[in-house]
């Protein structure tokens, strides 16, 4: 198991918004995404958590496509290395890194 806390020392933050955990050989993330925005984007909060912004509304799963293809982009990994596991009608989602 990693020790991200010595990886990505900047984005690991131990409070209930943000967090990475590490599985051989997937990530989670939990981050924010916020529809109907002018751009897409990925914004590194203060406290170190992820909000995405798309322009993309929240229906039918339109911005969670969006979403997800805006963090593969950011996190420079093929659209396919990234999927849903939870969130899918929430504003707070949880993502599978492979």
């Amino acid at each position: 198991m990693w020790d991200l806390t010595t990886v990505i020392p900047s984005l690991f933050v131990s409070d209930e918004q943000f967090f990475i955990r590490a599985f051989a050989p997937a990530m989670k993330l939990i981050i924010h995404v916020r529809p109907n925005s002018k751009k897409n984007e990925v914004e590194v909060r203060q406290d170190g958590s992820l909000l995405i912004r798309v322009t993309s509304p929240p229906v039918e799963g339109k911005a969670n496509k969006k979403a997800l293809e805006v963090l593969a982009a950011y996190l420079r990994k093929p659209k396919s290395s990234l999927k849903l596991l939870a969130g899918y009608k929430s504003k707070r989602k949880t993502v599978e890194v492979v």
